[in-house]
Formats: structure tokens, sequence, C-alpha cells
């Protein structure tokens, strides 16, 4: 039962990924494009670690606002959008850039749509 659900969870990542290598009309290096994947997947363990810490730093600006109240809103905006938005989009961008900043494979604007969606679906899956 849990192969399934593993299955279910991980088919549709390689299904866009096939789809996005079909259409790129210069085809990338396979061995890049697995090190980017795996690259956006790691990228998971420091996301995590830098949520939970700006968590705990927030925590002590708002002393455990209530629901309803004006300043718990505001700490939810500023922690899913600095917290986890910037910090994984971040942590993304810095994962493709050392990987791809001086490839020689990188020679075109559509590389860098595929190189980010492979680092994307690495995070994702």
């Amino acid at each position: 039962m849990n192969y399934v659900l593993i299955a279910l969870a991980v088919i549709p990542s390689f299904a866009l990924l096939k789809y996005v290598y079909d259409k790129d009309r210069t085809k990338e290096p396979p061995s890049l494009l697995i090190k980017l994947f795996f690259i956006g997947a790691a990228t998971c363990l420091p996301a995590a670690l830098l949520e939970t810490g700006f968590e705990g730093v927030l925590n002590l600006f708002f002393d455990s606002p209530q629901e309803g109240e004006l300043s718990y809103y505001i700490s939810l905006f500023i922690f899913y959008f600095f917290g986890v938005a910037l910090v994984e989009e971040g942590l993304k961008w810095v994962a493709m850039l050392i990987i791809t900043k001086n490839n020689k494979e990188f020679n075109s604007l559509f590389d860098g749509f595929v190189y980010a969606i492979f680092v994307s679906l690495g995070f994702a899956t």
C-alpha cells in the first residue's frame, strides 16, 4: 500500500520532467538534469531548518497572537512570505546558480527554464 502512495506522489513530477525534457530542442545532458533534480531535493533540509529558525525568531516579536487579532494575520503573512516563500525559492535559486553559473551547456534562455523546473520538481518530489 505504501508503494502505491509513493508512486502516486512521484509519478506527476516525473511526468512533468519528461514533458519539459521532450520540449527542449537542444537537449541538456541528463547528468546535469539529474544533478539539478537531486540538488533541488537536497534543499528541503536547509529550508526546513531555516523556516523553523525564522518561526522561532518571529515568535519573539509576536507573543502568541490569537486568531482574529490583527497581529495574528500580520505574523502569518510575515512567516509565509519571508519565512517560507523567500527561503524556499531563494535556496532553489542559489542551488541552481551554483551548478549552472559557469556551465557551458547553459547557452539559451530556455535552458534556464529547464534547469529551474528540474530543481523545483526535485524540491517538490
